[in-house]
């Protein structure tokens, strides 16, 4: 079913409701622009678009705009991983140190890659000091995290690795592949698939992006001054205060807990390697 007028792309008569709801919701204002994909025992049965991707211009939203992904940027990141595991190029139960032989610093020796991606190893937070902007920089976090000691207790239960993750994982896949993290995204995934998942846009995909909206912009960024020692504010340290997520440096930075940009369309097609059969 091809859809016209205020939503474009095309659904699977099966999925008619999802399609009507979000017609509905672009119609009333209440999302001012967006896209939903849905595969279904392989395919893709919903691929929808429509309204804005910038209020304030108000150009439309295309079938190839870009969105920020946020923590879903997570979950491609584990794909790849599972991939260069796939390949031989990364043993999961291998220790970090083998790949990364820095990070052995103040009792990390023992932590494996597996642990990483259950979030187990213990460094929710870095304990160097971190400057304003410093979370942009690539070198400088995954310099910190190999130099700090785990910020959680060994033996406690799983800790969210908020924005350490990306770079804990992310440069555990750059040493056993060989290549920056948005290359072996594409080589590995993307390109296989057909399919683009940005990390560290460059020009030509920031033109492609949707401007983020928020309700309350500032609510993150006040949390985290409200209760400065807190663990959720220790991991968001090295963060530009001012971020609004539409920002040109947040958009080329290489953020692997974060800054991915892709369509609806794109992220379906990679979580689906999740489930699929073959």
């Amino acid at each position: 079913m091809l859809m016209a007028g205020l939503v474009q792309g095309h659904c699977d008569t099966r999925f008619r409701p999802l399609a009507d709801r979000f017609e509905s919701l672009l119609a009333s204002g209440e999302e001012p622009g967006g896209a939903i994909a849905v595969i279904d025992g392989g395919r893709l049965v919903v691929d929808l678009w429509g309204g804005t991707r910038d209020q304030a211009t108000g150009a439309p939203w295309a079938d190839n705009t870009i969105a920020c992904c946020f923590s879903v940027t997570k979950g491609v990141l584990s794909l790849l991983a599972l991939r260069l595991a796939e390949t031989g190029e990364l043993d999961l139960n291998e220790r970090v140190s083998r790949y990364w032989p820095a990070f052995a610093a103040k009792g990390k020796e023992a932590i494996t890659v597996s642990e990483i991606m259950r979030h187990q190893c213990r460094l929710p937070a870095v304990t160097s000091r971190l400057e304003e902007g410093d979370l942009y920089d690539w070198d400088t976090m995954a310099s910190a995290l190999a130099r700090s000691a785990p910020t959680v207790p060994l033996d406690g239960p799983p800790v969210y690795q908020n924005m350490t993750y990306g770079y804990l994982l992310g440069e555990v896949l750059r040493r056993a592949g060989g290549l920056p993290l948005p290359d072996l995204l594409k080589a590995h995934l993307c390109e296989p698939l057909g399919e683009s998942f940005h990390i560290g846009l460059d020009k030509p995909a920031i033109d492609l992006c949707a401007t983020v909206s928020q309700n309350d912009p500032d609510s993150l960024f006040r949390a985290v001054a409200a209760e400065p020692a807190s663990l959720f504010s220790r991991s968001m340290a090295g963060f530009d205060m001012a971020e609004s997520f539409n920002t040109e440096r947040w958009r080329r930075a290489v953020i692997g807990s974060g800054s991915g940009h892709a369509t609806a369309r794109s992220v379906a097609t990679l979580y689906g390697q999740l489930i699929a059969d073959d």
